[in-house]
């Protein structure tokens, strides 16, 4: 059994997206890239429904770290499918240029959406015309978030990305229960 995070709105009820990293030591994946043929069946369950943006007005930070960005792309359909203009700042971190992915539909949805913010950020030596930050993105988060004491967090990563944020967010005046993540 995997877990994935759902990249697909709430609305969608005829299939589902997801974003999925090649991991060559991988059980499931090497099977998904190098052998699954369209018509291939799959058994899956959920969703369990854990990980959702939470009501409410509050402004939101969303850190997603790799394929950590699914989430955050339903969740942003259905904000906008809702015409929800709750502020959002997306941080998205990846290690190399080639990591990087959805950033230019990302850049399209901030320049027509005043209430959204993205800031890619790679933390690899190579850099990238697609991005203006570097480094681990809890240094980028903490270069651009300021009293986080009345906002919620949503992080979707690993769990060294995810404690790491964690820390930074708490040490922004952030409420440690109003950080919620989804960690693999």
């Amino acid at each position: 059994m995997r877990c994935f995070s759902f990249a697909t709105p709430s609305r969608t009820t005829d299939h589902v997206d997801l974003i999925i990293r090649k991991n060559p030591k991988g059980l499931l994946t090497p099977y998904l890239f190098e052998s699954a043929a369209v018509g291939d069946s799959f058994k899956m369950i959920g969703p369990f429904g854990d990980f959702f943006l939470r009501p409410g007005d509050e402004p939101c930070i969303w850190i997603g770290g790799g394929s950590g960005l699914s989430p955050f792309l339903g969740m942003l359909e259905d904000m906008m499918d809702k015409g929800q203009r709750r502020p959002v700042h997306l941080f998205f971190g990846a290690v190399r240029p080639s990591d990087l992915y959805y950033v230019e539909l990302l850049r399209e949805v901030e320049s027509r959406n005043d209430w959204f913010k993205f800031t890619p950020a790679l933390s690899g030596d190579e850099r990238s015309d697609q991005c203006r930050d570097y480094g681990l993105i809890t240094d980028v988060v903490a270069k651009y978030v300021g009293d986080a004491s009345g906002s919620q967090a949503y992080l979707c990563g690993g769990p060294g990305m995810i404690a790491a944020c964690v820390k930074v967010l708490c040490e922004k005046g952030m409420c440690r229960d109003n950080i919620f993540y989804d960690r693999f």
